[in-house]
This record gives structure tokens, sequence and C-alpha cells, in this order.
């Protein structure tokens, strides 16, 4: 009987699984719109390629405004794709958010309770922080990145040379990128400690704020706190 109810209590909420596969479509789609609109990306490339080849040899005006109706009409859908793979983004983001955020608030709720101290509200700040990158650019270059071998493809199609200076350009900004991540990160670690344990500070200091007036401690404290935000801006 205990270890049915133990099993029962290891079950998560139906609701989860449900969120999940929606998050799951939903991210489907994302990268379904990310492969319209990076083949759309190709759009002036192959604009100057049919002016030069059909517009300039043949020296036709009409051809060439048949050209930028149509290049309109792409970059439109383009700004359409972008446009929907970000609202499904959004959905994503809420739909997490939605999910998680009542779990995570019972938990710093009752961290506190038991004297969790200053970082029992960093789950609801993670929470937050995770919903920003969903909804972010950083997360659309995830699903750009596969294209870049078609992009390679199509540019040692037009010729070799052009291939290999695209090679070399992906390889520059990848190790421009490593070299940031590897240069920034433990700086970028240390003021997000240095910030939570300040932002616990500073709760406590505002939920005493009536006895810190009276004892006139109040200036002495600004001071400490400045000195944490300079530390954390550092």
């Amino acid at each position: 009987m205990s270890g049915s109810n133990k099993s029962e209590q290891r079950e998560l909420p139906p609701s989860i699984y449900v969120t999940a596969k929606e998050c799951r479509s939903a991210a489907i789609g994302v990268a379904v719109f990310s492969g319209i609109a990076n083949l759309l990306m190709l759009t002036p490339a192959f604009f100057m390629l049919s002016v030069y080849d059909k517009d300039v040899a043949n020296n036709s005006l009409s051809t060439l405004w048949v050209l930028i109706i149509i290049a309109v009409v792409m970059y439109v859908v383009l700004a359409v794709m972008e446009g929907v793979r970000s609202h499904l983004l959004s959905i994503i983001a809420s739909k997490i958010d939605r999910l998680l955020a009542p779990i995570l608030y019972d938990i710093s709720f009752y961290n506190a309770k038991m004297g969790g101290g200053p970082s029992s509200g960093q789950l609801l700040i993670d929470l937050n922080q995770f919903r920003q990158f969903v909804t972010g650019s950083g997360i659309l270059a995830f699903f750009d990145a596969p294209w870049i071998p078609i992009y390679l493809t199509i540019l040692f199609l037009f010729h070799p040379i052009l291939g290999w200076m695209g090679v070399a350009a992906v390889i520059v900004f990848w190790l421009l990128a490593v070299v940031n991540q590897r240069q920034s990160y433990p700086a970028l670690n240390r003021a997000n400690e240095l910030a939570a344990a300040s932002r616990g500070v500073e709760s406590r200091n505002l939920r005493n704020a009536e006895a810190i007036a009276s004892m006139g401690m109040n200036k002495h404290l600004r001071l400490l706190w400045r000195k944490r935000q300079e530390k954390v801006l550092e």
C-alpha cells in the first residue's frame, strides 16, 4: 500500500504531459517556419543574379519590374514567417510559465517559511530569465544553425572560392563565439551570484525598514547596497 502511494506521488500531473506535447508541436512549427524564412533569406542573391542574367542582358524594363514585385512579395512572406515563429515561441514561453510558476512559487514560499534565506525567490527569477530567453533572439540561432551547410553548398555551387570563403567565415565566427563565451562566463556567473545575494539583502532590509529607520541605519545600509551594486556592475 505504501509502495503504491509512493509511486502515485512520483507521477507527474497530466497537465505536464499535455503542455509538453503542445510545446513540442509549437517547436516543430518554429522549425518549419524557420526553414521557410532561411530559404527566403536567399531572395537578394537570386534577385541580383536574375537582374544581371535576364534584365541587363535583354535590357528589359518590364522584366525588372516583375523581378522587383516578386522580391517584394518574398520579403513580405519572410516578415510573416519571422512574426509567426516569434509568436510560437511566445506561446511556448507562456505555457511553460503557466505550468511551472505556481509550482515554483509554492516551493519558494515553503523555502522562505523554513528559513531558506535570500535565495528563496531565486527559482521564480530563474524561470523569468528562462522565459525571456525562449522569447528572445538567441534561441532563433538554434533553429537557423542547421541551414549553414545549405548556404555553404549554394556558395560552392556558385564558385569554390566563394564556398571556401564562407567556410572560413563560419570558422572565424565560431572561434569568436567560443572566445567570447570563455572570457565572459566567469564574470557573468559571478555577477549573477552577487546580484542574487544583493536582492536577498535588499528584501531583508525592506522587511525591517521600520526598525532600520528608528536606529538611523538607513544611510549606512544604502552605502553597503551601493558597494554591492558596484561589484555587480564591475
